[in-house]
C-alpha cells in the first residue's frame, strides 16, 4: 500500500497521467504472478489426484480380477471333486451289481457239479465187479464226471483220483491157488473222503478270497495303522534333510512355507491335535496353491517313510496286490472325503491310492535290483 501511494505521487509530480499508469501497472505485476502461480498449483494438483484415482481403481479392479479367478478356480475344483465323487459311487455299484451276479453264477456251477458228482459216485456203487479168470482180466471201477468249469477241472480230478482209490484194492494175479480179492467199499468210507475233499477245498478258497479282499485302515490301534499318515515310528522321517515325526507333519507344514516360524513350530509339534490348533489359527496365512500340490506332496513323504524303514516296506510289500483304502468308520468326526472314503465308498482314498503307488515303485525297484 505504501508503495502504491508512493508511485501515485511520483507520478503526479513527474510526468502526468501517463507516467502514473506505467508505475501502477509494475505494482500490480507480483499479484498477477502470485495468482498465475496458485492456479498452475491447484491444477498440478487437480493431476495428481486423478493420476493417483485411475492408479488406485486399476488396483481394485486387479484385486477383484484376481479374486474372480480364484473363486472360479474353487468352484472348478470342487466340481471336479463332486464329478469324480460321482464317478467313483457309479462304479461302486456296478462292481456291486456284477460281483452279485458272479456268486450267483458261480453258486449254480457249484451246485450243478455237485450233482455230477454225486451221479457218478452212485454209478461207481451200483456197477457189478466180474470175477476174474483166466481169459478175463480184473476190470477197475472208473468214476466219470462231467467238468462243471474250467476253474475246477484240476480240483475234480484230485477228487476222482482219490474216490477211486477208495473204490479199488490192489489185487494179486489170479491163480489156482490164490482167489481174487473183491472190491470193498461203504458208504461212510466215501462220505469221509468226500468231507476232507470238501474242507481242504473250502480253506484253499478262504485263503484264495483273503489274499483279494481289501485291506482297511485308518485309525491308530487298528490293523495296519503304520499305513496311517499319523502313524509315528521309532525313528523320524528324513525329508530334504529335515526331520519329521510322521508324514501329516510334514503335509500340514508345506503349507505355510513362506512362514518360517509356522513352518518350523508344526515341525517341532508331536501332538497332531496341537498341530491343527496351529494350521487353524494361520488358516488366512496358508499357501492357495498347496490343495494342487497335495497329492505330489503326499507322494514325497510316503515313499520317504517306506523306504528308510525295512520293516515298514517289508509290510507293504506283502499285502500282494490287494486294494488298499484309508475307510473312517466314525461319523462323528467327519470323514475326510479327499484322503479317504467312508463305510460306504464315497471318497477319492487318495492316501490309499498313493500307498498303492508306493507299492509298484518298491516292487519294481527291487526286480530291477
Amino acid at each position: 500500500m505504501r508503495l502504491s501511494l508512493r508511485n501515485l505521487a511520483i507520478g503526479t509530480l513527474l510526468c502526468g497521467s501517463g507516467v502514473f499508469f506505467a508505475l501502477d501497472a509494475t505494482s500490480q505485476r507480483p499479484a498477477q504472478e502470485e495468482q498465475e502461480y496458485d492456479d498452475e498449483t491447484q491444477r498440478a494438483i487437480i493431476e495428481n489426484y486423478k493420476e493417483a484415482k485411475a492408479a488406485a481403481d486399476a488396483k481394485k479392479k486387479q484385486l477383484t480380477d484376481e479374486q474372480h479367478a480364484i473363486e472360479e478356480s474353487a468352484a472348478a475344483r470342487d466340481a471336479a471333486d463332486d464329478d469324480l465323487q460321482r464317478a467313483i459311487a457309479r462304479s461302486f455299484e456296478q462292481t456291486k451289481k456284477t460281483t452279485v451276479t458272479t456268486e450267483r453264477m458261480a453258486k449254480e456251477e457249484k451246485e450243478e457239479a455237485d450233482e455230477d458228482e454225486k451221479a457218478a459216485i452212485k454209478m461207481s456203487l451200483e456197477k457189478p465187479t466180474e470175477a476174474p479168470n483166466e481169459t478175463t482180466p480184473t476190470k477197475p471201477v472208473v468214476t466219470t464226471e462231467r467238468m462243471a468249469n474250467e476253474e475246477k477241472e484240476e480240483a475234480d480230478k484230485e477228487e476222482k483220483a482219490a474216490i477211486k482209490m477208495s473204490l479199488e484194492e490192489t489185487t494179486e494175479a489170479p491163480n489156482e491157488t490164490t482167489p481174487t480179492k473183491p472190491v470193498v467199499t461203504t458208504e461212510s468210507q466215501l462220505a469221509e473222503v468226500k468231507s476232507a475233499r470238501h474242507a481242504e477245498e473250502k480253506e484253499v478258497e478262504e485263503k484264495e478270497a483273503a489274499a483279494r479282499s481289501p485291506i482297511f485302515f485308518y485309525d491308530l490301534g487298528q490293523p495296519f495303522e503304520e499305513f496311517s499318515s499319523a502313524w509315528e515310528g521309532k525313528n523320524p522321517i528324513v525329508i530334504d534333510g529335515d526331520k519329521w515325526p510322521t508324514v501329516a507333519n510334514y503335509l500340514e507344514a508345506q503349507k505355510f512355507t513362506q512362514h518360517k516360524d509356522i513352518y518350523r513350530q508344526i515341525k517341532s509339534t508331536k501332538s497332531l491335535a496341537a498341530v491343527q490348533k496351529i494350521v487353524q489359527a494361520n488358516r488366512a496365512k496358508s499357501d492357495r496353491s498347496f490343495d494342487a500340490r497335495r497329492p505330489d506332496i503326499m507322494r514325497k513323504a510316503v515313499y520317504a517313510k517306506f523306504t528308510q524303514d525295512n520293516a515298514l516296506k517289508a509290510l507293504l510289500l506283502n499285502t500282494g496286490d490287494r486294494e488298499i483304502i484309508a475307510q473312517q468308520t466314525e461319523r462323528s468326526r467327519g470323514v475326510d472325503v479327499y484322503w479317504a472314503r467312508d463305510e460306504h465308498g464315497h471318497g477319492l482314498n487318495w492316501l490309499g491310492r498313493i500307498l498303492m503307488e508306493t507299492r509298484n515303485l518298491l516292487r519294481e525297484k527291487e526286480a530291477g535290483q
